[in-house]
């Protein structure tokens, strides 16, 4: 017997979701029944980092992958995290409340990092609730997950029809 979860796939060819199915890809989907109505593909929606604030937006050029969560900033470099702080310093960083402390490179990473992450958040929810306003029936289920090969496989159900 197989340990795993069921998961329901979903065929997207045939439905009214197939004009919008462009390949494989994370995506919100609108399903009525066991039909596919809308897709709606996250990568649409980019980020825009000219949004952070300066001294935010001037760590993530000196080091992007500073916004990705699974990022140990304990094992990056002295080196990167001197970039990290001259960076931010130059960009017009003021520290914390305990200003008058010496300023780490590494606190400066988690903070840039911790309002990257929220900001992303905050505008990819801001882009899902739009698709459920505008494109998602009352009457249909909607899912995040995964398309591929014209399937769509759900990870998460996100708003659950009104009945």
């Amino acid at each position: 017997m197989n340990n795993e979860k069921d998961v329901k796939v979903y065929n997207i060819r045939n439905t009214p979701a197939e004009d919008h199915f462009s390949g494989s890809g994370n995506v919100w989907a609108a399903i009525k029944g066991d039909t596919v109505q809308a897709l709606e593909y996250v990568s649409k929606y980019p980020f825009d980092h000219f949004k952070l604030p300066d001294w935010v937006h001037a760590v993530y050029l000196t080091y992007s992958t500073i916004a990705h969560p699974k990022t140990k900033i304990r094992y990056i470099y002295r080196s990167e995290l001197e970039r990290i702080k001259n960076a931010a310093l130059s960009a017009g960083y003021m520290g914390g409340p305990a200003s008058h402390v010496r300023i780490n490179g590494e606190d400066i990473a988690r903070q840039a990092r911790e309002i990257i992450i929220t900001a992303e958040k905050a505008d990819l929810k801001r882009h899902q609730d739009k698709f459920i306003k505008e494109v998602a029936a009352d009457d249909s289920d909607v899912f995040c997950g995964v398309c591929c090969f014209y399937e769509f496989i759900p990870n998460e159900l996100i708003r659950k029809a009104k009945q």
